[in-house]
């Protein structure tokens, strides 16, 4: 039995740091945290205890700027950044030293929702695509990226025009999550299949395809109140994120429609699935974490939940019981 227990929370409070909106950030195995606070374009290092270590950015396009900050990768005492605008990954240190930037390119109709990079350098990144695509084209969202040009490589896994056109929400259908050790899988996650690709890391072959927030466990997402069609849980899902632990890889969703919702009962939706595919949990999100809120990190036996814009502040919750 899998279990989820709230055992902290960083931001909110006047005994923290202060959030203004949480749009990305990392985590790595010996507890720190970089959180990108969208408000002020800052990056915020914690510490393992959740103190303010370090902080440096502004916003801007010049050097120790940034923008729309879309993920983050931490390896080591530096960080990887990757900006939306103009499709732009940033190598900084831990004390705000830029080391250089690497302009990536992919076309204007396309955006990176998630990256890990491998030892010898080579991306791996999942590709939101253009949908307007020509009937029976196909388009790819997990591509290669070479980090020292910028130039994207071969497509390793395409999806077909009609599953791009089935996603109302294309720019938030797809997330890819880092592997939590060198020897775990990568997982992309797709909203408009529902499904969750596992990739072997080392050699970017698929593993296993799961159908994910699938109603095996029971229809626990609320459909509204009264009057509100019972809709296929695929148009009632408006983003699906992930993130990979170290036996583990939870995914999280929230509705398309939150009109129909009272404001006191917004649902997020988490599921935990082993590597092969096992369900090891489905609910909705602990009642101590806000329900806009969706993970965005993982380390130790830890998930890191972030709230955006309404709550600023980040929920750890242990996991226990996830074994494999």
């Amino acid at each position: 039995m899998v279990s989820l227990t709230p055992v902290g929370a960083v931001g909110g409070s006047s005994a923290g740091p202060e959030f203004g909106r949480v749009d990305a950030v990392a985590a790595d195995s010996v507890g720190r945290m970089v959180v990108y606070d969208r408000s002020d374009c800052q990056m915020v290092v914690l510490g393992p205890t959740g103190d303010v270590a370090a902080k440096f950015g502004r916003c801007g396009n010049g050097p120790n700027e940034f923008l729309e900050v879309a993920s983050l990768e931490l390896r080591g005492d530096t960080l990887i950044s990757f900006d939306l605008p103009g499709s732009l990954f940033v190598w900084s240190l831990l004390d705000g030293t830029e080391l250089r930037r690497l302009r990536v390119n992919t076309s204007a109709q396309s955006s990176i929702e998630g990256f890990a990079i491998k030892d010898d350098s080579t991306m791996v990144a999942a590709l939101n695509s253009n949908p307007m695509l020509k009937d029976g084209s196909s388009a790819p969202f997990v591509v290669t990226i070479d980090s020292r040009t910028g130039v994207v490589g071969g497509g390793i896994i395409s999806a077909s025009a009609a599953a791009l056109r089935a996603s109302t929400y294309q720019n938030e259908s797809l997330m890819l999550c880092k592997p939590a050790t060198s020897t775990s899988p990568l997982v992309v996650t797709q909203t408009w299949l529902l499904q969750a690709v596992v990739l072997d890391f080392a050699t970017l072959r698929p593993l296993a395809n799961h159908v994910t927030l699938s109603d095996e466990a029971g229809e626990v997402l609320p459909v509204g109140p009264p009057g509100v069609p019972n809709l296929p849980l695929q148009s009632r899902l408006a983003a699906v994120s992930a993130i990979c632990g170290p036996d583990w890889y939870a995914v999280s969703a929230r509705p398309a429609d939150w009109t129909v919702f009272p404001p006191t009962r917004r649902p997020s939706l988490l599921e935990l699935r082993s590597y092969d595919g096992r369900l090891l949990y489905q609910g909705l999100n602990p009642p101590e974490v806000h329900p806009l809120a969706r993970p965005r990190a993982a380390w130790r036996d830890h998930l890191v939940f972030v709230t955006n814009e309404v709550v600023p502040q980040i929920t750890v919750v242990r996991v226990a019981g996830a074994g494999t």
